[in-house]
C-alpha cells in the first residue's frame, strides 16, 4: 500500500525558489559594485580636496611673505593656453624656504601643460642673493 503523504518540493516550487535567489543575488551583485564605485570615486576626489588644501596653504604662505621691492612687488605676465588667458605671477617672499631657513626668494606660479595635455600649476623657487 502506497503513502500518500507526499513530503518534498515540486518542480514548480523549485524554479520559484532558484528564480527568487538569482534575483537577491543579482540585486546584491549590482549594489556591492555600486558601493565600490562610489568608494574609489570619493577617494579619487578627497585626494584631489586634500591636494588642493595643502597647494592653498603653500600659496597662502607665500603671499603672507610678500616682500616688496621698489616700486614692484608683484610681476604678472598673461600667457594663452588653449584659447584661455592664464596668468603667471612672480614675487619675492620671506617665505620659509627649508626647514628652520627664513630667507628671501623669488616665486613664481604658472600654468602649464603636461604631457597627457591637462593644464598643471606649476611653483617655482629660487634663492634671492644678497
Amino acid at each position: 500500500m502506497r503513502s500518500t503523504d507526499r513530503r518534498g518540493f515540486t518542480l514548480l516550487e523549485l524554479l520559484i525558489a532558484t528564480f527568487l535567489s538569482a534575483l537577491i543575488l543579482s540585486v546584491l551583485y549590482a549594489t556591492f559594485f555600486a558601493i565600490r564605485g562610489t568608494v574609489s570615486a570619493v577617494r579619487s576626489e578627497r585626494k584631489a580636496y586634500e591636494s588642493g588644501r595643502v597647494l592653498l596653504e603653500l600659496i597662502g604662505k607665500d603671499i603672507r611673505g610678500i616682500k616688496t621691492m621698489g616700486n614692484w612687488g608683484f610681476v604678472g605676465q598673461r600667457e594663452e593656453i588653449e584659447r584661455a588667458g592664464w596668468s603667471r605671477l612672480d614675487f619675492v617672499t620671506t617665505s620659509l624656504l627649508k626647514q628652520g631657513m627664513h630667507s628671501e626668494a623669488e616665486v613664481g606660479y604658472r600654468v602649464v601643460k603636461d604631457e597627457e595635455g591637462t593644464l598643471v600649476l606649476v611653483r617655482r623657487e629660487s634663492p634671492v642673493e644678497g
